[in-house]
């Protein structure tokens, strides 16, 4: 495809066409505006070095005739120097940079460019569940990987109301230090917020790393917590310390799943404030606990629909007892399904599905129970990149006041199902309209990301055994190396001045073997492999070795000694290249596809559905069943949606509550908002 694309038909009035097949050099076209078009332009780093080459960019091309050795070779070249990309260890690269030609005006022969540079970096381990969905909307520069060079500092506020906790506020601050600082944790995390009513505060150090074989990442949390919220009639304390560690598999099933699985460890006190009567049976009001949790779930993704399914179990002793007390089970589906209907305008569908069941031989701290409401808390606190919903969720009843039961205050058994329909009535998408349905566009793209997965190929087949087998012997091949051109010399000395072209085209090729055996030697990691296939395939070093010294050369000399060490060194190569053939590159392919299954969705995602602007009106419908609790409870509701991404995300919305009970209420406002990042 070329990298210079004319703007045929302007969406824009006012804007001259750029007619088919219109040549600006040839013609005499001068520039006369340069842009610099990037769609994460918004973020604080790259905004900064964005400016910076437009304008370095208009002074080098603004008034000056077009040629494109210099508005498309050497404008380019610019470009990629300052690399928009950050080099982040463990990540796929896909860079497209392209010249946009535009008001292509005949009558004094100007054009306008618009560079455009649509670059990403996103990490292999980028995960398949609604919340690396909701991560992509919000903010998309961190499931492209943009955001790893930016401030090691974040600070976002958080805010929102509901009638339990009243209007509260408050934000979240991580801090990202040098890993080599730190080897076993990344980031420093502090969410604090609160109201009259209500109070939450976390710190947490967290850590992970990724691996390229059946475990693709590996993730731990240490997290003390401490929270006090109303629940009605009741109001519940939490103090906990607790240690995590979760892992995701590579995606396997042509790259559609992925596993996860993980485990904590937990322990603090439980307090609560409650009126006896309402106490249930084997609950106590406040107590020291321990509790181990254990999770698993599967992961699917594809083009349009993310799907994660998570079962949880916790058993929990009150201290000082070596019991299990309590055992508490929690299963959670979750869906999201969108669907284009107009120009980037999707229709999305989120539903959720949760139920959980507790069981009690011994006694069970009365905050440990289940509590519903329009909270929403997770059963692994604190871990944004897996959240499995532990109580009945309803928007139409403030946090934690889904609780009361014939029993007394707590739930022991619920099921609950939720939907939620967005479709945009204003939106402004990612990637410009006419690129983001360009056939050469998206050829490039196809490209860009096949090369990526070109790569991970060759690393596993880099770790298939018999590449190792491969390379053990370019020792013995540069031996033998040595040993021809010896001969070949010698050979050049004893026929002075005859066959220099012939002489010239051996050694050539025995250099060329030289350099890349001592290349493979000299390389760490899967870099090897390249050095190894440029010797052994694709126009190997041996096959010019094969041309240039035994038929041209040898054919006219006819030397048994260069005969005899070309014999050795293809002796050499056959061996070597023997182990080679013998590589799986079916399963190397197999495994690279499923590498990049997600990152692909992703980013076709990115490109093709994602906008950076939108206002959607919200429908939801919210229903749960809870045991001993009287009616099934039925929330229907509305509101309003708008997302500007890594800017604020704000939900405003009421939902009724059908059935109500005592504390319940009728209804609920429900409102949040999210905003950006104040040090990006």
């Amino acid at each position: 495809m070329p990298r210079l694309l004319l703007d045929v038909a302007p969406s824009q009035a006012g804007i001259w066409p750029c007619t088919p097949g219109t040549s600006l050099e040839g013609e005499g076209y001068r520039v006369a505006r340069v842009t610099l078009n990037d769609p994460f332009r918004f973020l604080h780093w790259l905004e900064g070095r964005s400016r910076s080459v437009e304008a370095q960019l208009s002074s080098m091309l603004e008034g000056r005739p077009f040629t494109n050795k210099l508005a498309v070779a050497e404008a380019l070249s610019l470009i990629e120097e300052r690399q928009f990309v950050p080099r982040n260890p463990g990540s796929f690269v896909v860079r497209i940079e392209l010249v946009h030609a535009q008001n292509c005006n005949p009558t004094v022969k100007t054009v306008d460019l618009v560079y455009r540079v649509y670059s990403t970096a996103p990490p292999r381990s980028l995960g398949g569940g609604a919340e690396s969905q909701a991560v992509a909307k919000s903010a998309p520069q961190t499931v492209t990987g943009l955001d790893s060079a930016a401030s090691p500092v974040h600070l976002v506020p958080v805010g929102g109301y509901n009638r339990s906790w009243e209007a509260f506020a408050g934000g979240r601050l991580e801090i990202t230090p040098r890993r080599n600082r730190f080897p076993l944790f990344e980031t420093l995390s502090v969410v604090d917020q609160g109201s009259s009513s209500m109070s939450s505060l976390s710190l947490a150090l967290a850590g992970s790393r990724q691996f390229r074989a059946w475990l693709n990442r590996a993730a731990w949390r240490i997290d003390y917590r401490r929270e006090s919220a109303p629940a009605g009639a009741a109001r519940l304390r939490n103090a906990a310390l607790s240690a995590q560690f979760s892992a995701a598999t590579r995606p396997f099933w042509d790259g559609a799943v992925l596993a996860r699985f993980g485990a904590l460890l937990e322990g603090g006190n439980m307090q609560s404030v409650v009126p006896a009567a309402l106490l249930g049976p084997q609950t106590v009001p406040n107590a020291g606990y321990g509790s181990l949790k254990g999770y698993a779930g599967l992961s699917s993704r594809t083009g349009h629909n993310v799907l994660s399914v998570s079962y949880g179990l916790e058993l929990g002793s009150i201290w000082p007892a070596a019991r299990i007390d309590w055992r508490k089970h929690i299963g959670d589906v979750a869906d999201e399904f969108w669907v284009s209907i107009g120009d980037h305008k999707p229709l999305e569908v989120e539903s959720r599905f949760t139920a959980g069941g507790i069981q009690v031989p011994g006694e069970i701290p009365l905050p440990a129970r289940f509590f519903g409401g329009s909270a929403g808390s997770s059963f692994i606190p604190g871990d944004a990149s897996w959240q499995i919903r532990d109580e009945p969720f309803l928007r139409a009843i403030p946090p934690d006041r889904l609780n009361l039961t014939s029993a007394g205050v707590g739930v022991a058994r619920f099921a609950s199902l939720n939907l939620t329909v967005a479709y945009p009535v204003k939106a402004r998408p990612m990637m410009p309209r006419d690129l983001s349905g360009d056939k050469d566009f998206n050829t490039v793209l196809n490209a860009q990301i096949q090369t990526a997965a070109s790569v991970e190929q060759n690393y596993y087949s880099w770790k298939d055994p018999h590449f190792g087998a491969a390379f053990a012997g370019i020792p013995d091949l540069q031996h033998r190396l040595d040993a021809l051109r010896q001969a070949v010399d010698a050979a050049q000395r004893a026929h002075p001045g005859r066959f220099e072209d012939e002489f010239s085209d051996c050694l050539l090729g025995i250099g060329d073997a030289e350099r890349d055996a001592a290349g493979a030697l000299g390389a760490a990691g899967s870099k090897q492999y390249g050095y190894v296939v440029s010797l052994l395939s694709h126009d190997p070093d041996l096959q010019e070795i094969r041309d240039g010294c035994v038929s041209e050369l040898n054919g006219e000399l006819h030397d048994p000694a260069v005969a005899s060490a070309a014999l050795a060194v293809e002796s050499a190569g056959a061996a070597m290249l023997e182990h080679f053939n013998a590589i799986d590159q079916k399963l190397a392919r197999r495994k690279a596809s499923a590498d990049i299954a997600f990152v692909r969705r992703t980013l076709s995602t990115l490109f093709h559905d994602l906008d950076i602007f939108s206002a959607s009106p919200v429908a939801v419908f919210d229903a749960a069943w809870v045991e001993a609790a009287g009616h099934n409870r039925i929330g229907p509701g509305a509101g309003v949606r708008l997302e500007l991404a890594s800017t604020v995300n704000f939900t405003l919305g009421y939902a009724w509550n059908i059935h109500p009970q005592f504390t319940e209420g009728r209804g609920a406002v429900f409102f949040s908002i999210n905003v950006r990042d104040l040090f990006h």
